[in-house]
């Protein structure tokens, strides 16, 4: 092992790593090939010249692809690699390789290159992918799972109330009977645990009642009806009758939210006090 450390061979092991990093797998694979020749038990070697055999076997042909297909494959690929370690090495590396092949194809667009956004918060790029995403869902053909990523990449950015927003769109397009299951999955227990509590239809309003995220509008709201989606309705009304200071109006819906929900009325008029 000390021989190891003063090697020159650690020159050969940076440079392996570099043409990870660059995605030019054949180079590195005859640099950690090399440095286990001269150094049998080079542990790191070893493992490294493992994952090239994976990408290998995962992303064979590669090169004789479409590049939409191409990104696909590279996409599909990155659950082969874990999140840290050496195998970590090569995942940052294909998250790269995947936003480098969508800019050489020109694959911009949501409708495009779905999996953008993703990319870019899988490869440490929060922020870019705040800024693409909240673009890319004023597309009509953007994938309305987009909010969910958007939700991770503002929850990454440590803005959770926005974060919040997000997750409760996306959860109230998807069938209320998973909506529990799906929150569960998210990273914030306080807004698993109220969906799971609620149900997803109450959940938006026990959210911003309890300060955790903005009232939805009515944009975001899905168009089925319920009683507790009816009882949101006519709290965002009234609130924003408030707001403009039209008071007989924000009484009408005070009105109709007693009829429907007299519970919630009562929690609101006390937020309001």
């Amino acid at each position: 092992m000390q021989l190891e450390l003063f090697s020159p061979d650690r020159t050969a092991l940076a440079e392996g790593w570099e043409a990870v990093a660059l995605w030019r797998l054949e180079e590195a694979r005859t640099l950690f090939a090399g440095v286990l020749e001269r150094w049998p038990e080079n542990a790191e070697s070893e493992e490294a010249l493992r994952w090239l055999q994976v990408a290998g076997e995962r992303l064979a042909g590669l090169d004789e692809e479409a590049p939409a297909e191409r990104v696909r494959r590279l996409w599909a690929a990155r659950d082969a690699f874990p999140q840290a370690g050496l195998g970590g090495r090569f995942r940052r590396a294909l998250l790269g390789r995947v936003l480098e092949e969508m800019d050489l194809a020109g694959l911009g667009r949501p409708g495009e290159s779905p999996c953008r956004g993703e990319a870019l918060l899988a490869g440490g790029r929060a922020g870019d992918a705040v800024r693409w995403l909240a673009a890319a869902l004023d597309s009509p053909d953007a994938r309305s799972d987009l909010r969910w990523v958007l939700g991770r990449a503002l929850w990454r950015l440590e803005r959770p109330r926005e974060a919040r927003e997000e997750w409760l769109t996306w959860l109230l397009m998807i069938e209320p009977e998973r909506a529990a299951e799906a929150a569960a999955a998210l990273p914030d227990p306080a807004l698993a645990g109220i969906v799971a509590a609620q149900g997803i239809d109450r959940a938006p309003v026990e959210a911003w009642l309890q300060g955790l995220a903005p009232l939805l509008g009515e944009e975001l709201l899905p168009d089925r009806r319920s009683p507790a989606l009816e009882a949101h309705r006519n709290l965002l009304a009234a609130e924003v009758a408030r707001r403009r200071g039209d008071l007989d109006l924000a009484i009408r819906h005070r009105e109709a939210l007693l009829r429907l929900d007299p519970a919630l009325l009562r929690r609101y008029m006390e937020r309001l006090s």
